[in-house]
């Protein structure tokens, strides 16, 4: 069912006009910029866009002009992540997938970051996350269980993405809440 889903959604996705694209992006920029000044951050966990996913680097420059420490995953094996630091002048190298990484040195554990603004492919009705398939979020969020305080979570993404079904499986990762052009869900 899950992967019925997915190939439905990113299908969606990837119709989207260039022009729309660059509209609900404008929108999801503006309520995820609301949402985190509400937030006390310290350091931010976000993410480079791929695949017609909504590109976040209006709220990138809002972050850094508000002197938060950013921060994007890191692919290190199969199974792996860990997050490196972005500054504005970063350099940037594609991954296997294609997805923007830095190169930067300085890197951070789960624990030590405040809010994770993630991109999704889709989001069941109880604010469980559906990604590509790989179980990368899934496996380096596992450990949030263990911390005393964990990341705030919000999923980003097109209101089309948010689903009126329940798919969630034991290892899916929730989010605290989701941001499309419609507005922000709580979780």
């Amino acid at each position: 069912m899950k992967e019925d889903i997915r190939r439905s959604l990113l299908k969606r996705r990837r119709s989207l006009p260039e022009k729309k694209i660059r509209h609900l992006e404008n929108e999801v920029n503006s309520l995820l910029i609301d949402e985190l000044q509400k937030r006390d951050l310290k350091k931010l966990l976000v993410f480079k866009s791929i695949d017609y996913e909504p590109s976040i680097n209006k709220t990138l420059e809002f972050a850094w002009l508000q002197d938060i420490k950013v921060y994007i995953p890191k692919i290190i094996s199969k199974k792996e992540i860990i997050i490196n630091r972005i500054k504005e002048n970063s350099s940037l190298c594609k991954n296997m997938y294609g997805i923007d990484e830095s190169d930067e040195v300085e890197t951070s554990e789960l624990y030590e970051i405040d809010t994770a603004v993630l991109p999704f492919v889709g989001v069941d009705k109880n604010g469980f996350r559906l990604g590509y398939g790989g179980g990368y979020y899934d496996r380096f969020f596992s450990r949030s269980h263990e911390l005393s305080e964990k990341p705030f979570i919000i999923g980003l993404g097109y209101a089309f993405q948010v689903l009126e079904i329940s798919f969630a499986e034991s290892h899916d990762l929730k989010c605290d809440s989701v941001i499309t052009e419609n507005g922000v869900l709580k979780f």
